[in-house]
């Protein structure tokens, strides 16, 4: 058992037990007397003179030992446990028994366990054991262990190995774990995790570096107030990144700043009457539901086979969507715009991939399943089909589906009324971008996480009224400006604010257009910097390192350098 306790980990078993083998070796010279009662079959209990009758010395102080002392007339029930009382009860014993063995043969009762095994030949027994076959039997024809496949899997939960899982080589792994320990002292011998078998439900293991944190913003202080002294052009300093990680721009995960989408969703609201009055225009009325939404809209039950879950499904979007197009997300086709989200949800961490049927169970949470992109891609491709077999329409993307689901649902309101059900506001953005003001295209919600603030129904053609046609086509501009699945949260300006800004200012309006036409790489770096400049007060002719060195001074109190007094920002860029 020793390599087994060492691939499994169970660093205590296998110290104490590599220590007693050590032990019982040097038993003949120690002690010869207890190895020759060991050689002579004294190493078990024997109750009766039956043949298998004989246990461990450590089951029958279970057995008999521990069991009186803790039922009727035991030392747990009222006798207390002090050392007195406990060799009192212990030197008891024997003459107890006697007595017991003396009052049944008064009394001619003696009580003895029934003949083994009889119950075997029974014909219940027979019957449920016929039936218990014909289970394991047809488990196997739906779950069957001969495939193709290299990796090992569980025909169970469907749970397949990684390519580093070496669990079935325990014993040779174990035998290097104790290979290592000898010459060691027993409490001074360390085992490093990552020298165990790797099970089939292992985590992949990610090689983490040790990293020195460094506050960025005390570093910049420092570095900034020691170039005082000997540099005679300080603004030219604030030109150059002074930290690896800029604060303003990721947070202390090492991930971009996460952005709240929903707040232009918001301020656009807002501004006027954007809604639709769904009985009178939904005549001739067109689903597109967003696949991803969809996924996680509805809850899973561990122990629910596949067919169970897309079966759910199935049911939810027949009972809202009778005449509805699902367009589902890609995953395994490289990056996508949403991997920094996935990241940020899953914290990292893999889930393991499984091999699954419509038969299989469920055997983990929904969200360790879905973390494993492979198992996410797989389902859609299975719910897919069985929503096709139900009559639907499905679309399935290549990576994000954003702009497919938008494609899809103006191609389809050529013929009719259109009503994208979704909850990301990148899709309203894209919408009012793209939608030409002839087409009826609705944007609806059907979370209960809108209900506080009442369900909403966007009348795409009403919204582009309201918002003005020029800022609806750079809408996607100002939403990636600040901050978006791939672009980092603007610090301390919101969505709102910047959406008011472009609305109040024309000049911005046509710089950001710089970044919808055929644009040069020069002109987009500069009327980029140029609309970041004005979003955050700076002057007209001011550069965005002029107006960084700026704020920085106005936030540390010292104004020498700051040619004028700018609003009251107690941060910088």
């Amino acid at each position: 058992m020793l390599p087994y306790f060492a691939a499994a980990g169970h660093n205590l078993y296998l110290k104490s037990v590599y220590h007693y083998l050590e032990t019982m070796q040097k038993l003949p010279e120690s002690h010869p007397n207890v190895c020759q009662a060991f050689q002579n079959g004294l190493q078990v209990v024997r109750r009766s003179d039956r043949y298998w009758a004989g246990l461990s010395p450590d089951l029958v102080i279970e057995q008999v030992l521990m069991r009186s002392a803790k039922t009727t007339g035991g030392m747990t029930r009222g006798k207390g446990m002090s050392e007195s009382q406990r060799t009192q009860w212990l030197l008891s014993m024997p003459t107890c028994v006697e007595m017991n063995n003396a009052m049944q043969s008064f009394c001619e009762k003696e009580f003895q366990s029934s003949p083994q095994h009889n119950k075997e030949f029974g014909k219940t027994r027979n019957e449920r054991d016929y039936k218990d076959t014909q289970t394991f039997v047809s488990f196997l024809e739906e779950r069957t262990p001969f495939r193709k496949d290299p990796l090992l899997y569980n025909i169970e939960t469907g749970v397949t190995s990684s390519e580093n899982m070496n669990v079935h080589k325990a014993k040779s792994v174990g035998d290097g774990i104790v290979q290592s320990m000898m010459g060691q002292d027993a409490f001074e011998i360390t085992f490093k995790r990552n020298k165990r078998a790797v099970i089939l439900d292992a985590a992949p293991r990610t090689k983490t570096d040790d990293v020195v944190k460094v506050d960025p913003q005390l570093l910049f202080q420092r570095l900034s107030t020691a170039a005082e002294r000997f540099a005679d052009d300080i603004p030219s300093i604030f030109s150059y990144e002074l930290c690896s990680v800029p604060s303003a721009l990721f947070d202390t995960t090492g991930l971009i700043r996460k952005s709240q989408k929903s707040l232009l969703a918001d301020a656009i609201w807002k501004l006027g009457d954007c809604s639709a009055c769904e009985e009178s225009d939904t005549v001739n009325l067109t689903y597109v539901l967003d696949g991803g939404f969809l996924l996680h809209h509805l809850p899973w039950k561990l122990g629910m086979t596949f067919a169970e879950i897309c079966k759910a499904y199935i049911s939810y979007i027949a009972g809202r969507y009778s005449n509805a197009v699902i367009v589902f997300d890609g995953y395994l086709s490289g990056p996508t715009t949403k991997d920094t989200a996935h990241i940020r949800r899953t914290h990292g961490v893999v889930g393991p991939k499984v091999y699954f049927t419509k038969c299989t169970p469920l055997a983990s949470r929904k969200e360790k399943f879905l973390s494993n992109p492979e198992n996410k891609q797989n389902f859609i491709f299975m719910l897919g089909t069985e929503l096709e077999e139900h009559g639907y329409r499905c679309v399935h993307a290549v990576h994000d589906a954003d702009r497919l689901i938008v494609e899809t649902s103006l191609k389809l309101a050529e013929k009719s009324n259109v009503t994208i059900i979704g909850e990301d506001t990148d899709l309203l953005v894209l919408l009012l971008h793209f939608t030409s003001p002839s087409r009826s295209v609705f944007f609806k919600s059907a979370t209960s996480a809108t209900a506080s603030k009442g369900l909403r129904v966007w009348h795409i053609q009403k919204t582009k009224r309201v918002l003005g046609l020029s800022c609806s086509h750079i809408l996607p501009v100002i939403h990636a400006l600040t901050g978006c699945d791939t672009t980092s949260q603007m610090y301390g300006i919101s969505k709102g604010a910047a959406l008011k800004k472009f609305l109040g200012d024309t000049d911005l309006v046509t710089l950001a257009e710089t970044f919808i036409e055929q644009s040069t790489e020069e002109s987009i770096v500069s009327n980029g910097e140029k609309i970041l400049v004005s979003l955050y007060g700076g002057l007209d002719e001011e550069g965005l390192d002029m107006l960084r060195f700026r704020k920085f001074t106005h936030a540390e109190g010292n104004d020498k350098y700051n040619p004028c007094a700018g609003p009251n920002i107690t941060t910088y860029l």
